[in-house]
């Protein structure tokens, strides 16, 4: 089978993996930093976890993230960002007087609709020739005339400073004609605020091969395979997923021999990539109302500063306060040692808080500072649409060559850039497309679904692989008709010309994993005729083989990509199944089965059933005995899933 390697372990990459290796795929990470996670970065040096990176999953109804974080119980909550509470957002002018709450979030919201307006009415006429935001604000976009400056000041905080931080880029770089191409999914941002990022990528790398500080310099295609060059180690392959930050394209950091097309050298030069920088400061208490989300501050001067503030405090109850800067205002920044930046940022909190009843404001006891702008490994923060982009640039540059090159990241998502679940979205796509591209395993071998004609050899293939299986613990030719009849499509079988050489049986069902049948039979087998229910959540993987004669040709990866399909295809939640503890045999006499599945886990043994799901994508629910007759291992048993991310709840 092919190999992959893919360059970058952050979502893009981990999911471009994960998509393979559950896929039965050979593939192998290579990851610059001593970390995984890439611009997701959760930050454990104050009390309170902090997302030095990403920190919201942005649109949260139907966002895959929400529901891989709902999985996981991390905490999170939404962020009020437009004020519709009148309490979420606190603002100040420049002098620091508080501005009345009511009135300002009048002019977030006001400002939010111009922007709307300005894109989608028929109404406003909009100027020949603006293309940048600079242009759309000085002579395009509407300007109200506000009784109050309170909501005066809101209007230009959300027109002007927010579209600025939230594209990380300056109002005459954003390409504001392009703006439509961008789409946000429903629901209010959601604050990752106890768990951090790094717990999904954490969970989504399990299992993964992934070579930690591994610095790629070139990518050299030879006739037959590729050569990945780090500075200590060349990997060859078939195939690579490029997932770094668009800021390392940029940059030449890789060097591609041939070169890469003009095209894509192009776009790679004309999408925008932005500056988004962050100060998280803890202190011995709250100098600061610690009822409100975030702070808006009007501040005056070129590039303005200090405009924005989290409240981290608001949902943790602990006094975490952080400071954010994008575009110039971030490069101004970056140019100040850290002292500079705790003294600028404390006198603006006492102008801010206390000055308005929070008494003197100390330096805070612990802090932590970003610096993507120069990080050699991201070079900046995100990507925006930059003046001079073209339309298809971000479809240009996801665009794999020759089926050996393949690019993931948020840069090349067309309509989700930017985002976490856009990368994710890169990555799970390229790993597909790579599937789909791949070759069928050497020789004749040709996969289908169960037919009647296949039942009788189908039952002589498990007989011959299971020869001491109990008469009752294996299908014969009846159930296999059976089978053929009520849910063909769940067996997955391989033929070379006529004979059968490999069989993955399963069905539908519901399982409650806390309270499991007795025995497999009970689950797969009840009333003496196979159990398939066709509203079941779960598929179950019942009997598996592959003829002795035609192992270690991949057939057995073939079927598993295909029996994950039936799953995927139909919208399931997993994929569950016991496997047998073949290893067990020789350890049962020193430990007990939970410490030994304990240790196939950790990788300190291995068990050539169990460590091959493992591999395969599958965790272990828990360990458990006589569901599985199997007398070497003394009927023990793991009950294992394979969860289907892409799941979406009816």
């Amino acid at each position: 089978m092919s190999k992959t390697i893919v360059i970058g372990a952050g979502i893009a990459g981990i999911m471009a993996a994960r998509t393979l290796r559950d896929a039965g795929h050979v593939v192998t990470v290579l990851e610059a930093r001593s970390r995984i996670g890439g611009r997701t970065h959760t930050n454990h040096d104050l009390s309170n976890p902090v997302d030095l990176g990403a920190s919201w999953i942005h649109g949260s109804e139907g966002n895959l993230l929400t529901r891989i974080a709902r999985r996981l119980n991390m905490r999170f909550a939404p962020t009020d960002f437009l004020n519709r509470s009148i309490t979420a957002v606190r603002a100040y002018d420049e002098n620091g007087t508080p501005l009345d709450q009511t009135k300002y979030a009048e002019g977030l919201q006001s400002g939010l609709g111009a922007l709307y307006n300005y894109s989608g009415s028929i109404l406003y006429e909009r100027p020949k020739g603006a293309t940048s935001f600079k242009d759309v604000y000085k002579y395009g976009l509407p300007k109200p005339k506000f009784r109050l400056r309170a909501t005066q000041l809101g209007y230009k905080y959300q027109t002007l400073i927010s579209t600025e931080y939230v594209s990380s880029t300056d109002w005459d770089k954003l390409d504001w004609s392009l703006n439509g191409s961008y789409i946000k999914l429903p629901g209010p941002d959601q604050l990752l605020y106890e768990d951090g990022f790094n717990t999904i990528t954490d969970h989504l790398a399990e299992g993964l091969d992934i070579v930690r500080t591994a610095t790629v310099e070139k990518v050299i295609q030879e006739a037959d395979r590729i050569a990945v060059v780090t500075k200590n180690y060349t990997f060859y392959c078939d195939q690579v997923v490029i997932a770094v930050p668009l800021g390392v394209l940029k940059a030449n950091k890789i060097q591609f021999e041939p070169p890469l097309p003009e095209e894509k050298q192009g776009a790679i030069a004309r999408i925008g990539y932005g500056d988004y920088e962050k100060l998280v400061m803890e202190f011995d208490k709250f100098y600061w109302p610690k009822t409100a989300q975030r702070f808006n501050y009007l501040s005056k001067g070129e590039p303005s500063l200090f405009n924005a503030w989290l409240n981290i405090g608001h949902y943790t109850n602990r006094p975490v306060i952080v400071a954010y800067h994008a575009g110039r205002r971030a490069r101004k920044i970056n140019t100040w040692d850290d002292d500079t930046f705790i003294t600028e940022a404390v006198a603006v909190m006492q102008k801010l808080f206390g000055d308005n009843g929070y008494g003197e404001i100390p330096r805070p006891k612990n802090y932590v500072r970003t610096d993507w702008q120069n990080d050699p490994y991201s070079l900046g923060s995100y990507s925006f649409n930059q003046v001079g982009q073209q339309a298809g640039d971000r479809e240009t540059l996801a665009k794999n060559i020759d089926n050996k090159l393949y690019f993931a990241g948020e840069a090349t998502h067309p309509h989700m850039y930017a985002t976490v679940h856009g990368a994710y979205e890169t990555g799970v796509k390229v790993g597909r497309k790579i599937i789909a591209n791949s070759p069928e395993p050497e020789g004749s071998i040709r996969y289908t679904t169960l037919k009647h004609e296949h039942s009788a050899r189908a039952a002589a293939l498990l007989a011959l692989c299971f020869p001491t299986m109990l008469p009752d613990g294996v299908y014969h030719q009846d159930d296999l008709e059976y089978i053929a009849e009520t849910f063909p499509e769940g067996t997955i079988v391989a033929l070379d010309g006529d004979k059968v050489v490999g069989l993955g049986i399963g069905v539908f069902v519901d399982l409650d994993f806390d309270n499991m049948p007795d025995t497999e039979t009970e689950v797969t087998y009840p009333n003496q005729k196979t159990y398939h229910d066709p509203d079941g959540q779960y598929y179950y993987g019942a009997d598996f083989c592959v003829h002795p004669n035609y192992r270690r040709r991949g057939i057995g990866s073939q079927i598993y990509i295909r029996r994950k399909a039936v799953v995927t295809a139909n919208n399931r939640k997993g994929f569950a199944a016991a496997a047998v503890l073949p290893g067990y045999a020789e350890h049962k006499a020193t430990m007990d089965a939970h410490t030994y599945v304990d240790k196939v886990i950790a990788g300190e043994l291995f068990d050539s059933t169990l460590s091959m799901q493992l591999k395969n994508g599958f965790r272990v629910k828990k360990v458990i005995h006589d569901f599985y007759d199997y007398e070497k291992s003394d009927n023990w048993s793991a009950l294992i899933l394979w969860n289907n991310e892409g799941y979406v709840a009816a």
